[in-house]
C-alpha cells in the first residue's frame, strides 16, 4: 500500500495558519492531498483530531475514501465538562503559562492514573510534543476541537467499512462515544 501521513494544519512540520481553521477545514486539506496525488479512493485513518478530519472527509467527499480507521476519536461535540477543560487549558495558554508545563498539567487529563503510571515515558513524550507546539498553534488546534459540531446525525450516510478503536480507561473519550 501507498501511505500518506501528512501533517495537518498546525502540526508538525506544517505552518500554523494566520487565521482559525476548523475540523473541516482538516477535511477539505486531505481531500486536497487526495485530489492531487491522485490516491483515492483512499481507507482513511485518524487519531483523536484526524479521525474527526476523516469523519468530516467520507462524508463530505465520499467518492474519496473506501474505509475508514477512527482511534480514540468521536462523531459528537464535546461535552459541556469538555468544553470546561478546554477552556481552562486554554485561559492557562494564553495567560502565557510555559507550554511545557501546559503539557503536564493537561497530562492529568488526558491519560488515566493508572495509564499514567504504567507509562510514564508516553506520558512524558506526549507533554514534550505539546512544548513543542507554538502557543498560536496549539491555541488553534484545542479551538477547533472544541468547536466543532456532531456529526453523529449525519453517519447513517456512510455505506463504507469502519473501523473503530477506543482505548478502555480514555479518560478524554470513554469508549461509549466512539461506539456511537
Amino acid at each position: 500500500y501507498r501511505v500518506i501521513a501528512p501533517d495537518l494544519r498546525a502540526h508538525g512540520d506544517s505552518d500554523v495558519p494566520a487565521s482559525r481553521w476548523t475540523v473541516a477545514d482538516l477535511a477539505r486539506d486531505c481531500r486536497a492531498i487526495l485530489e492531487l496525488l491522485e490516491a483515492g479512493p483512499a481507507l482513511v485513518a485518524g487519531f483523536s483530531m484526524g479521525g474527526m478530519a476523516a469523519l468530516h472527509l467520507a462524508l463530505k467527499s465520499p467518492r474519496l475514501v473506501r474505509g475508514l480507521v477512527l482511534l480514540g476519536t468521536s462523531a459528537e461535540g464535546e461535552s459541556a465538562v469538555r468544553k470546561a477543560q478546554l477552556i481552562s487549558v486554554l485561559g492557562l495558554i494564553r495567560l502565557g503559562w510555559p507550554l511545557g508545563r501546559v503539557g503536564r498539567e493537561a497530562a492529568h487529563w488526558m491519560f488515566s492514573r493508572a495509564f499514567r503510571e504504567d507509562h510514564p515515558d508516553t506520558v512524558k513524550q506526549w507533554s514534550r510534543e505539546v512544548g513543542r507546539m507554538s502557543r498560536k498553534a496549539l491555541i488553534q488546534a484545542l479551538e477547533a476541537v472544541g468547536r466543532r459540531p456532531s456529526v453523529t446525525r449525519k453517519l447513517p450516510r456512510l455505506t463504507l467499512p469502519v473501523v473503530v478503536g477506543a482505548g478502555e480507561q480514555d479518560v478524554v473519550l470513554a469508549p461509549r462515544h466512539s461506539e456511537r
